[in-house]
């Protein structure tokens, strides 16, 4: 949660200022145009991290899945939310959920909403997550909202599934490949440097081969150490990223300048915002409270810019796909699309394609470069292991070259 500063004009014309909680720009903004304030400076003062008291672990997506369908099925009975996060709790597979479902209903309990409750875990409930079911809240439909958020989960995990299958021989080609340079570099290139200290004596030797028998010096003296810095690093930076937030969105900040990485991160905030925009559609979410839903949960600046703007013109009477195409946010093809269910009345069902359209897209892109990724990993490993082959042996010709001449 942030705390944003602002500066605007109110609706008698005068300046007015003040400061709100928000969990994103895009949703501070939003909230001021509801009070009728013309933004002209909104600035993220500080951020708070809200957890709940004993979340120091997160639980799998699988158990989120499972814990999603079942509560979804409950609320469809006619049970009550409190009531079946109590049954959910006496079920609970591991320590770990039960204590989280042990604190939300203590939440709940104390007058939080769900949405509230949710946010105080937000390594397990995401802002995709937590944005969704305060709609349904809003809406009065979270049991079909929470069925639909059940489907989104599932596409979500099978592709995760797919990454992680995918990912596991080239990880363990780069694994297998760092192991073997480290042993050359640790147990032969040194044999081979005393054996040219005792043939050349002194003499000056290649650069190349001068440069690998230095990094064989370093290894061979710190290579514990390096080995220990380099876990730590490693390790560090993945919880560092891990966590998400300001953290994951300056990553993700960074990253979108690389052309092939930046259109991959924009695709994959269009398909989640078609996604969440058609689900909360299609369970009866009104369009504007699904914008303002939708746009919190992408991370690109330019997209959340885009769709902010798309939320003014249909909130000031402007069809919905002529606000997507002034803004450029779809291609024509999946504009098309959405065109097509606004006059046809099954905009929701339309939106659900652009976004399958969308992921598959994503899909094909994330295996061309896993594709790549295998044969570029034994490429460098090739370059790496003839380096210093050539390194090790180009002396050698040297001293062959001299033996024939005699």
């Amino acid at each position: 949660m942030n705390i944003y500063t602002y500066e605007g004009i109110d609706q008698g014309g005068q300046v007015c200022r003040g400061w709100l909680f928000s969990k994103s720009e895009a949703l501070a903004h939003a909230r001021l145009e509801k009070r009728s304030v013309l933004v002209r400076k909104l600035i993220c003062a500080k951020s708070i991290e809200l957890s709940l008291r004993r979340d120091s672990s997160r639980i799998s997506s699988g158990v989120l899945l499972s814990f999603t369908q079942s509560l979804a099925a409950l609320l469809e009975s006619g049970m009550p939310l409190l009531g079946g996060l109590a049954v959910l709790e006496k079920q609970a597979s591991s320590p770990q959920e039960r204590t989280l479902i042990e604190e939300l209903r203590g939440s709940i309990s104390k007058g939080n909403s769900f949405s509230e409750a949710l946010e105080g875990a937000p390594r397990v409930f995401d802002e995709c997550y937590v944005q969704c079911v305060r709609a349904g809240e809003v809406s009065g439909s979270l049991a079909s909202v929470l069925r639909h958020l059940v489907a989104y989960l599932e596409r979500q995990d099978s592709l995760r599934r797919r990454i992680k299958r995918a990912c596991a021989y080239p990880s363990a080609v780069l694994g297998v490949s760092l192991v073997v340079v480290v042993l050359l570099l640790i147990g032969v290139v040194p044999r081979f440097e005393r054996l040219f200290e005792d043939l050349f004596q002194g003499a000056t030797l290649p650069y190349v081969t001068q440069c690998v028998l230095g990094i064989s010096r370093v290894f061979s003296a710190y290579g514990g150490l390096l080995l220990i810095v380099g876990l730590t690093a490693f390790f560090g930076a993945s919880l560092f990223f891990k966590r998400g937030g300001q953290r994951g969105s300056f990553l993700f900040s960074f990253t979108r300048w690389i052309p092939w990485v930046g259109n991959t991160q924009r695709q994959a905030d269009l398909a989640r915002w078609a996604r969440i925009q058609g689900v909360l559609m299609q369970a009866g979410v009104p369009v504007l409270r699904c914008l303002e839903t939708s746009q919190a949960v992408v991370r690109g600046v330019r997209l959340q810019k885009q769709l902010h703007n798309v939320h003014g013109r249909v909130r000031d009477g402007e069809r919905f796909g002529a606000s997507l195409a002034r803004e450029g946010v779809l291609s024509p093809l999946l504009l098309s699309l959405v065109e097509t269910g606004e006059k046809t009345g099954q905009l929701s069902g339309q939106l659900l394609i652009a976004a399958d359209q969308l992921e598959a897209g994503l899909e094909e892109r994330l295996n061309t470069l896993i594709t790549l990724l295998e044969p570029g990993l034994i490429v460098a490993l090739a370059l790496v292991v003839g380096t210093l082959v050539v390194a090790l042996f180009l002396p050698m010709v040297g001293v062959l070259e001299q033996l024939t001449s005699y």
